[in-house]
């Protein structure tokens, strides 16, 4: 059985007036998922052309200490408006989550998805 996981609901605004920064969505418990296919769509930005960054994180530790996040690859980038090219992921621990990392000075409105499926 599929189920959608929505790590930024529809037109999520983030975004930083001075340094860039990170916005981590909440943590997902994937204990039954045997395969993630995720997306990131940037719907409108405060300066065009700016590539905007999204990376999923997986840990077992259920602690969620900072330092016990690793970085899936590939990442998701969009330069602008757009969506991501869709990236397949397995053998994930139990947890996951969403980065976007937020260059200095910008604001936007993002989604990023993922369908989860059973092993």
């Amino acid at each position: 059985m599929a189920r959608v996981i929505t790590f930024c609901p529809k037109q999520t605004l983030v975004g930083t007036q001075t340094n860039g920064q990170d916005y981590f969505s909440e943590v997902f418990d994937i204990a039954d998922i045997g395969l993630l296919t995720a997306s990131m769509q940037v719907f409108g930005t405060s300066s065009t052309g700016t590539t905007i960054t999204g990376t999923l994180q997986e840990t077992d530790d259920s602690g969620f200490l900072n330092a016990s996040w690793t970085d899936l690859t590939p990442t998701h980038t969009v330069a602008g408006v757009g969506i991501s090219t869709k990236q397949v992921y397995s053998g994930l621990r139990r947890f996951v989550r969403a980065k976007i990392n937020i260059p200095a000075g910008m604001y936007m409105h993002v989604c990023f998805d993922a369908m989860a499926r059973e092993p």
